[in-house]
Formats: C-alpha cells, structure tokens, sequence
C-alpha cells in the first residue's frame, strides 16, 4: 500500500504508510499488466486500469519504480489506459503502483494494487564487459556487501549494452574455488580463506573473468600456486648468441585451462645439469628448492589488444632464457610455471 503525496501541485515518490493513515480506494486496480508478465525491452506494453462505478477519483496515477527511468503517468478522467515503452536498455523485474486520489482538499490517496513484469531478453549477448577484474578482500570481511559486487554489462546484436545483473538475464556467476571465495546469483562475492581465485560470468555465449583475491592482514603476500599443469610449454631450439657465445632459447607458453592464470608469472628452471647457469635469471627465496633460476613471464595482450591482470584462457606468451655453458654439456632442464608476488 503507498501514500502518494503532494506539494505544490508536483508528485513525489510512492511512500509507505499505514492503513489507518488515510482511507481505502478499493475499487481501483490493474486489469493489464498482469503480476508476472514476460515483456521486452523496447516493448510498449499496454496498461488498463478499472475503477469501480461510483468512485469519486479526480486523478490516477501510474508510477513505475524509479530506476527504470519511465515517467509517472497521470489520468483525471476514464479512460484509464496507455502504454508502457519499456527503455530498451532495461532488463529485470519492472514494478508498476497505482496512485487514487479522491476530489477532496487536500488530496488524499491510497494504492494497494501493485503488478510486477518481468522484463527479458530473446537474445543474447555477443560481447561483455565487466566493472573491474579485480576483487581484493582482507579478512574479516566487512559487511560492506555493494564494494563486493560484481557489474557485468552485456553488449547486444541491436548495440545497445545491458546490465547483465540478476537473474532474469540468463546470467550466472561461478567461483572456481569456494573454498576461497564464493558468489550468488546476483554477482555478489563472499571471501572464505585467503587466496585466489576466478568468477567465471556466463551470459549465452560471451564470457568474463573477475579474479578474487583474499589476503590475510596477518599474512599480506598471498600463497604461491604452481600453474604447470594449466599450460604447454614449448621450447624452440638453442642458437648460439654470436657477441656473447651464450645459448639462447625462447619458449612459447599456452594457457590450455578454461580458467585465466592470475599474475605476476613467473618461470623456474629446474634440473639443470651441473656448470650450467641461467645468466639472465635470479634466483628464488621462497619458492623451493630455494635458488632456482627464474624469469618473469608477461601477461599477453588479448586479441583485442587491451592488457589484463590474468593470462585469458587460449592466449600464448613467450619467455627466453640465455645459458652459460662454457663446458659445452648438453642441455636439459623441466621448466615450471607460478604465480608468485615474490618467488
């Protein structure tokens, strides 16, 4: 039920009131839309609104819920109908109020009729883009639920970008650990333990990644994770550096997961015969055994160009490593990939 008040002949918003507050306009009421109809976006959608004979209503109003953007309709005589343009960038549940007013000094008024359409889509999107990649959360979470949400907008065959939140839009959020951190239906991301991990945005066929990183205020440097198994790596050949006489390899290296690899990269050289060194490599302190060379591992570009936190499923890099091999042993060695803040 909603008090629709005036101030200087200007309508406000519907406010709550209760119902010995003001007397009942039962007779007024919604004969189209129905409570949970199926529109479009871009749809007009057609109202009718029956009053009971005898109601002495000098206006009637149609209010629908502010974030859509449509105006307050307003009749003072019958008939009571119209037409909605639902906004074509608007997808969701759409509530419409109806304000009575009877012919009293002031005004006074009541609605209890209240429908709700479901305003969805009948294609899907074929690009997306989402509000940030990146989520940092320190444990304790605080109850600051909004900073932790994740906005997804959809780019659709007609031009137009959507929000892709809620779940009339087809849209779903998967964590690829909950262990670390899980996400509702709405997009809405709860930490668990500290970590990282990856929320995966599903609309038709476009996708998006969102990494979720959960640090400890006890423990800031977040846990090194072995990323071997989440790639191919392929080495080309050795060629010999004419003004250095070092060995010069180069590596190509995949992302074969469905997931995006989180950075910073980095590759270690391990099982590397004795007398032969890495020269253009440090060494680790915290990834064992400590003291193997390492080099840092770029995050590619996508194929549109734009540079992201993560390393996108299917992308490929390049590493190079340079050898010092002055006794001319043959070279052998298993390369490892990591995510490490400091290895």
């Amino acid at each position: 039920m909603y008090l629709v008040a005036t101030c200087s002949n200007k309508w406000s918003i519907p406010l709550l009131v209760l119902w010995s507050a003001v007397a009942a306009a039962d007779g007024v009421q919604f004969v189209a839309p129905v409570d949970g109809q199926v529109v479009h976006p871009g749809e007009a959608v057609p109202f009718v609104i029956s009053v009971e004979p005898g109601l002495n209503l000098s206006r009637v109003l149609v209010v629908p819920e502010g974030k859509s953007g449509l105006t307050i309709q307003e009749f003072t005589a019958a008939p009571y109908e119209g037409t909605l343009k639902i906004p074509r960038d608007y997808v969701g549940p759409l509530s419409l109020s109806l304000g009575a007013f009877d012919g009293s000094d002031p005004p006074v008024g009541l609605s209890e009729d209240e429908v709700t359409v479901n305003v969805v889509l009948d294609v899907t999107p074929t690009g997306m883009t989402v509000s940030t990649e990146l989520v940092s959360i320190r444990l304790p979470q605080s109850t600051n639920i909004d900073a932790r949400s994740i906005d997804a907008i959809g780019i659709y065959p007609d031009g137009v970008h959507r929000s892709l939140r809620g779940t009339l839009t087809g849209t779903t959020y998967t964590s690829n650990d909950v262990n670390v951190a899980t996400v509702d239906a709405s997009g809405v991301v709860n930490a668990v333990t500290p970590g990282r991990t990856f929320v995966t945005i599903q609309s038709g066929t476009a996708n998006g990644f969102v990494e979720v990183r959960v640090k400890d205020p006890n423990s800031p440097i977040l846990p090194i994770a072995e990323q071997t198994t989440s790639v191919t790596i392929n080495a080309g050949g050795f060629r010999i550096d004419p003004e250095t006489g070092e060995v010069v390899q180069r590596l190509l290296i995949q992302n074969t997961s469905p997931f995006p690899l989180s950075g910073p990269l980095v590759l270690l050289v391990t099982d590397l015969p004795q007398n032969v060194l890495v020269s253009n490599a440090p060494t680790t302190k915290t990834i064992l055994p400590a003291g193997t060379p390492y080099v840092d591992v770029e995050v590619p570009l996508d194929s549109a160009g734009r540079r992201h936190w993560f390393m996108l499923p299917g992308l490929t890099t390049t590493a190079t490593l340079v050898f010092c091999n002055p006794q001319d042993i043959p070279i052998t060695y298993t390369p490892r990939l990591y995510t490490a803040e400091r290895p």
